[in-house]
């Protein structure tokens, strides 16, 4: 099988609302637990948060930057990252969607720098859980679409190779596992039948096929 480079990313977590500075976007001085508006906040450990403010917390449209590079603009309710926004990591990795108090939780679209992999689908608790697809190489001609358990493809759900061979089937732990069928075209085989740890194991019909010769 092809090699699938994934790395994990985690969200980080929003600074303690220890505030080194506070700059409203009119210059005027004000409380903090009062101010709403546009603002700017610099806090403990060098993170700034740019953008809206309710009653002195961070609510509404604004983006974050983590002391390390790492950012996120969108929604923000009550000094929580929920709602529709992006996450850009250090390396340029790129999550747009949904988020819930900082994590990715509900629909979206996860890019990986450094790799041609693009997952589109449901995300759990910042692991993609429910149904998605998820693309190895630019012309999306490597992929798995089905469903998911905790980041592994577990449920039913289709395989497609660089090679053009293809698995539709059933999934367990991240390898074919159940019922399934195997076309190589490649080596004009296919196999229907059960699985077990990725092999052929169990009941099932193996097919050879003999490609025709001109004039045959």
């Amino acid at each position: 099988e092809e090699l699938e480079e994934e790395e994990e990313y985690h969200e980080p977590s929003l600074a303690v609302f220890i505030l080194e500075k506070f700059c409203s976007s009119t210059g005027e001085t004000v409380l903090m637990t009062d101010f709403c508006g546009e603002g700017e906040a610099v806090f403990f450990g060098g993170h700034i948060y740019r953008g809206q403010f309710k009653n002195g917390v961070m609510h509404g449209k604004g983006i974050y930057i983590w002391s390390d590079g790492v950012q996120y603009e969108g929604d923000f309710e009550d000094s929580t990252v929920t709602g529709e926004g992006t996450y850009v990591w250090s390396d340029g990795s790129k999550y747009v969607g949904h988020v819930v108090n900082g994590i990715r939780h509900g629909y979206g679209s996860f890019y990986c720098a450094g790799f041609p992999t693009v997952y589109h689908g449901d995300w759990v608790e910042g692991r993609r859980h429910g149904r998605g697809e998820i693309y190895f190489d630019e012309k999306k001609e490597s992929y798995y679409k089905g469903e998911w358990s905790y980041n592994k493809r577990e449920g039913s759900g289709e395989r497609r190779y660089r090679s053009g061979n293809v698995y539709v089937g059933e999934w367990r732990n991240n390898q074919r596992n159940g019922k399934g069928v195997m076309w190589w075209h490649d080596q004009c085989e296919k196999y229907t039948g059960q699985w077990h740890n990725g092999i052929q194991q169990g009941q099932g019909e193996h097919i050879w096929y003999h490609r025709r010769t001109t004039g045959s």
